[in-house]
């Protein structure tokens, strides 16, 4: 059946693969099934190849809402400036007591792990950066964090964690393994906390995007004109100094996405490893940041060009957008969007 690539019946893999991940807390995406249950009877007439390409249709068009949705940090006008904030929604634990102590835990683990890492003489030195960053966090926004930031950085330490295994470096260094598997079960329980963001992981692994068939010039013009933009736009004192960091580092993630070489054969999981499930053909970080830029552009794009946010007090944002600083910030906005989604049609 697979073998048909024609009539694309992967996209039942990809939803699949996708309902997988979500874990114990995922919930079926009713409006996308019953947007497959309504598709007029002319289409399932006309067989698998149409069928297939309908349903990948819907399929990409509701992984991008989810994505506009639930995105985090969330790019918001606050006080007449550009900003970003926790998610209202995708940012806001199930059960707050539950996770109280969780931050704390997470903190000595990543200490724990610092500290084994530079005994070794920083073995994972790619690795230290992002858990630097993500105790940092931690230590600012406690049990009410910006979810996905964590889960950004979470996916650097994988990532490295993986090439060390692959290269076998664990086979004597069990304890610094131990450390690193530590922190990954403790922030697989803090995540969970975060119903939401079963959502949002389905979306990333619903989502068909193939890194080597983006435009890649475009892109990149793109991030650069995003990260400038941020620049320009806290110079010209519309935008907070969280904006144009978080705009420096998420511009930077999606180029190391576009450099990322596509992954190798996977991992055989070892019994009882806590590291990740086994779900088949999992998808590496640099598909996760490029969908990620590319909802924080959309998300960009309706929230600047929409006029009532813009006017009254907030006549020095209007001015900066109308000027040729501005409307690069918006060119470099639009062109993410249209190289990730393929359009403005989403949303």
């Amino acid at each position: 059946m697979l073998g048909a690539k024609e009539e694309d019946w992967g996209v039942w893999i990809d939803w699949y693969e996708a309902q997988l991940s979500g874990g114990e807390s995922a919930q079926p995406n009713l409006a996308l099934e019953e947007a497959i249950l309504l598709l007029p009877e002319n289409v399932w007439a006309a067989g698998p190849k149409v069928v297939n390409a309908e349903i990948r249709r819907l399929m990409q068009l509701h992984a991008w809402e989810t994505l506009d949705e639930v995105v985090s940090p969330e790019p918001v006008i606050k006080n007449d400036k550009i900003t970003v904030v926790a998610n209202a929604t995708a940012d806001d634990a199930d059960d707050l007591a539950a996770i109280l102590d969780l931050p704390e835990r997470l903190r000595g683990a990543i200490n724990d792990l610092l500290d084994l890492l530079a005994i070794k003489s920083n073995a994972c030195p790619v690795a230290v950066p992002p858990l630097t960053r993500y105790r940092e966090h931690l230590d600012r926004y406690g049990p009410k964090p910006m979810l996905d930031s964590l889960n950004d950085r979470h996916a650097i330490v994988k990532d490295e964690y993986n090439g060390l295994r692959r290269e076998k470096f664990f086979d004597n260094e069990r304890g610094l393994r131990r450390a690193f598997l530590t922190f990954f079960a403790l922030h697989k329980q803090f995540r969970e906390a975060f119903a939401q963001d079963a959502l949002r992981e389905q979306a990333i692994r619903m989502y068909r995007l193939d890194p080597e068939t983006l435009d890649k010039g475009a892109l990149e013009g793109g991030i650069d004109a995003f990260e400038q933009g941020a620049k320009d736009a806290l110079e010209a004192g519309v935008a907070t100094p969280e904006f144009t960091e978080y705009a420096g580092e998420l511009s930077g993630m999606m180029r190391d996405a576009l450099r990322t070489p596509p992954p190798g054969p996977p991992i055989e999981m070892e019994p009882g490893d806590r590291l990740v499930e086994p779900i088949p053909n999992e998808k590496l970080w640099p598909v996760r940041w490029l969908l990620k830029g590319g909802a924080v552009a959309w998300r960009l794009v309706k929230l600047l060009n929409n006029p009532l946010a813009t006017v009254g007090s907030l006549a020095s944002l209007a001015g900066f957008l109308d000027s040729e600083r501005g409307k690069k910030l918006m060119k470099g906005l639009r062109d993410i969007v249209e190289a990730i989604f393929g359009g403005e049609e989403g949303g």
